[in-house]
């Protein structure tokens, strides 16, 4: 969100090269990584494609980033997100 200084950037989490690649992107200037907070939508909507969560979390905790867990379309009977390793 550009008025609260918040950069989003969108990434297929179905490539782990990509996903791992992103995480590791640096803010201008900052000698910090820019990102703290992974948000994934599983299944996705509309095309209801499944993520695996146990290993993003992985790789998530690995960069020091949180990792959320949208997953609405299926109910937690079904997915348990914080079983497989997310934080929220």
């Amino acid at each position: 969100n550009p008025a609260m200084n918040i950069p989003i950037q969108f990434v297929d989490f179905h490539d782990e090269t990509l996903l791992k690649s992103a995480i590791d992107t640096r803010s201008q200037g900052s000698t910090s990584k820019s990102n703290r907070l992974l948000w994934l939508e599983t299944p996705t909507n509309p095309t209801l494609k499944i993520s695996d969560i146990h290993s993003i979390s992985k790789i998530a905790h690995a960069n020091d980033c949180l990792l959320a867990v949208d997953n609405t379309f299926c109910s937690p009977y079904f997915q348990s997100p914080l079983d497989l390793g997310a934080d929220l």
